[in-house]
């Protein structure tokens, strides 16, 4: 895993980089000078559900002292943290973040110190000016750590090489499975990947379903094999065919012997499946397998036009949520053709042939492949219960 500094000095949360030990407070003598010395804040740690109002101080890099905050504690650089939080940095296990630009800023501002990115099948968060020459160069993590690395993160950045990236840059379609020469590039290249700091692999089959079971095994395996770990977009994330989804997950982890982390678990599942779900990870972690999952707490989607998801006509996703509607699929962002505007920002579509028509447009590339937002999923998972 590759780290940067150039850390935000205008964070309103104290982030302290190491993990804290409070079972032993320090002694502190009187005389004895910290680099830093954090005094006044309330510091809190989850791992040891410690809350309470100290000083801390920093010597070469490391936590040296905690004590009470009525204890004197004298350093080069004093920071008063009054009315704050002094606690670890939050790592964020499932980013599409870059570590740059102003969404890092307000994680930051948040705590967040480091973003595990590249998830969902696709290889970090690749901008657009830089996404054709990247995949094009012989190895694309590399090239992106290397343009990262000469901006300057704001946070610590660790990526995934992205099953859906490698696919891409063997010649494949979403919907096409690979044959054996293509696995083999595939492998190679995440050898390469990997060789270049990537922690291991992320499949993302929800966006290219053309990925078989046993390709993401034979690079489960090559991951393993360099020390590797994986995370996934399950195949389906809808009530009627979550479960298996699960079920080809976790036999993936089973056969590749990789440990996993499984992407947005919650109400995707529907709330008559969730209990089902959790139960299966348990059973696999009880049978000694490295298993575990993120949650998904929210209501809400956003996805590419051009995912796979809306190869399937809008009428039968409807049918998959009742009761989502047109209008329940938002565009973000403005969508221009030339100097015709097609849509604002925050408009809603109206009809699926206005739906349709943007997506022609993005599949012929007239236009950037827009972003949707889905909206209200909750609502139409309770409907679908009741029904």
């Amino acid at each position: 895993m590759r780290k940067t500094g150039n850390y935000s000095d205008v964070a309103l949360i104290v982030i302290l980089l190491v993990i804290m030990n409070f079972l032993a407070p320090s002694s502190v003598k009187a005389e004895e000078k910290y680099d830093i010395a954090v005094i006044k804040g309330r510091v809190m740690d989850p791992l040891t559900r410690t809350d309470v109002t100290a000083n801390v101080g920093i010597k070469d890099g490391k936590i040296a002292a905690i004590v009470p905050a009525q204890q004197e504690l004298r350093g080069e650089v004093v920071i008063d943290a009054s009315g704050l939080v002094v606690a670890p940095g939050f790592i964020n296990m499932h980013s599409h973040g870059s570590g740059v630009g102003r969404g890092s800023v307000f994680a930051v501002l948040d705590g967040i110190t480091t973003d595990i990115t590249g998830n969902c099948g696709d290889s970090g968060a690749i901008p657009v000016e830089l996404a054709e020459r990247i995949l094009g160069s012989a190895n694309p993590i590399e090239a992106w750590f290397s343009k990262l690395e000469q901006k300057g993160l704001l946070k610590n950045l660790a990526s995934y090489a992205g099953h859906n990236t490698l696919r891409a840059k063997v010649g494949l379609d979403a919907l096409t499975p690979a044959n054996e020469g293509q696995r083999a590039k595939m492998i190679e290249m995440l050898r390469q990947d990997m060789k270049a700091g990537a922690i291991g692999i992320s499949f993302g089959p929800f966006y290219g379903p053309g990925a078989t079971f046993e390709e993401m095994v034979a690079l489960g395996k090559e991951a393993a094999l360099m020390g590797g770990s994986a995370a996934t977009h399950i195949r389906h994330s809808d009530p009627m065919r979550g479960l298996k989804a699960i079920e080809e997950a976790i036999n993936t982890a089973r056969k590749a012997d990789i440990p996993l982390i499984i992407s947005h678990m919650g109400p995707v599942y529907g709330p008559t499946q969730s209990g089902a779900a959790l139960e299966m990870l348990q059973e696999a972690r009880e049978q000694g397998f490295r298993i575990a999952t993120t949650c998904h707490p929210y209501d809400s989607f956003q996805v590419m036009m051009l995912s796979p998801i809306f190869d399937t006509p809008l009428e039968t996703l409807f049918k998959v949520f009742p009761g989502m509607k047109i209008s329940d699929l938002l565009n973000p962002a403005e969508i221009k053709s030339g100097e015709k505007v097609l849509m604002k920002a925050g408009d809603r579509y109206e009809s699926n042939e206005q739906f349709n028509d943007i997506r022609r447009r993005a599949k012929a590339g007239e236009i950037p492949d827009p972003a949707v937002i889905g909206l209200n999923l909750y609502k139409h998972y309770k409907t679908f219960v009741t029904l």
